[in-house]
């Protein structure tokens, strides 16, 4: 008795399910080297065929490429010389469906909705974030997140920058994962720079511009609208992120601006650099000094003169007194010789 063909499908039912336009490829193996030929219970074989001969055996491989609904159906191995002599696999094709409405966020805190259609009722679904279970977040408490029980809607409440990104909707049937993808979508946004910055002569500048969006996001840099280029002053960052200029010079002032941009569009954000002298920070301090020098001089001459004008004050009032002194002292006289 000539020994069973073998296919490659390790299902032991010998049904396989297939999303609608994936590939599938289904192999037989003839242990003696005879010939191989397909057939399908509910119609013609239109997929390609390709036979070889490996350690003796014959291979036949049943490539789908992109399959259909129409290509559903029981298909057959079996030997060219013996009909019995072969092995049945069931093609079950589903259509299985991943959207995102709308896919480009187009305001902060928005709400998107993602469906996951199935064709298989029995079929059970879950949402992943990333890598994240996002029933698994729902659990933990995360409010961003809603799964509609009747059809496994998910809901994305308050989009921000922690929200965007790929949705992956994993589909089990009958112990068997089929995945498909879908994502939310967001021109960039940039973190505003503060309005200006001050630097001394011979510091380093460094810069970082924040920014989010899907897809990923692309940066460069802009100094007076001049492209700025890496050389042996400037450096840059992972992916243009961050700006540096190892000892900026009075010739580095000017307006600098990072532009963001993926394929949905660009944001931009712009920072004045003020370069001061070394000692400029010793000038303030010496103007002070210098006031208080001169105002202290001031104290000082004015007190000087009021000093001098009192003390003039305090002679005058001494020699008025001294006079009025001696008046009195020659009417006292008078008096007395009148009265002898």
């Amino acid at each position: 008795m000539m020994p069973p063909l073998m296919t490659k499908t390790v299902i032991e039912s010998h049904h396989v399910h297939v999303p609608e336009g994936d590939e599938f490829e289904i192999e037989c193996t003839q242990h003696e080297g005879k010939g191989i030929k397909w057939t399908k219970t509910n119609g013609d074989v239109t997929f390609d065929v390709s036979d070889s001969v490996k350690d003796g055996k014959t291979v036949s491989q049943l490539s789908t490429g992109a399959i259909k609904l129409s290509d559903e159906g029981s298909y057959r191995c079996e030997n060219v010389d013996n009909a019995t002599d072969g092995q049945n696999v069931v093609v079950n094709v589903f259509t299985f469906t991943v959207t995102m409405t709308p896919k480009l966020v187009v305001k902060i805190k928005m709400i998107a909705t993602a469906v996951c259609e199935v064709s298989i009722p029995t079929a059970t679904k879950q949402w992943f974030h990333g890598n994240e279970n996002v029933q698994r977040m729902i659990t933990d408490g995360n409010k961003h997140f809603e799964i509609i029980p009747e059809n496994g809607t998910l809901r994305i409440i308050d989009i921000d920058s922690t929200r965007i990104g790929v949705y992956t909707c994993r589909v089990d049937i009958n112990d068997k994962i089929f995945i498909k993808t879908t994502s939310l979508d967001s021109h960039p946004y940039i973190d505003d720079f503060d309005q200006s910055k001050n630097l001394v002569h011979g510091d380093p500048l460094i810069l970082n511009c924040s920014a989010w969006g899907h897809p990923d996001v692309s940066f460069v840099w802009y100094m007076n609208n001049r492209l700025l280029q890496a050389d042996k002053r400037i450096s840059f960052g992972p992916k243009n992120m961050s700006l540096k200029i190892a000892s900026i010079e009075f010739s580095d002032r000017g307006d600098y601006t990072c532009v963001a941009s993926n394929i949905h569009g660009s944001d931009n954000s712009t920072i004045l650099i003020r370069i001061k002298d070394k000692l400029a920070a010793l000038w303030p301090f010496l103007g002070i000094c210098a006031e208080v020098i001169i105002l202290c001089t001031i104290i000082f001459v004015y007190e000087k003169m009021r000093a001098k004008k009192r003390a003039q004050e305090d002679l005058l009032e001494e020699e008025e007194r001294m006079t009025t002194a001696n008046s009195n002292d020659h009417k006292g006289a008078d008096d007395i010789r009148q009265r002898k």
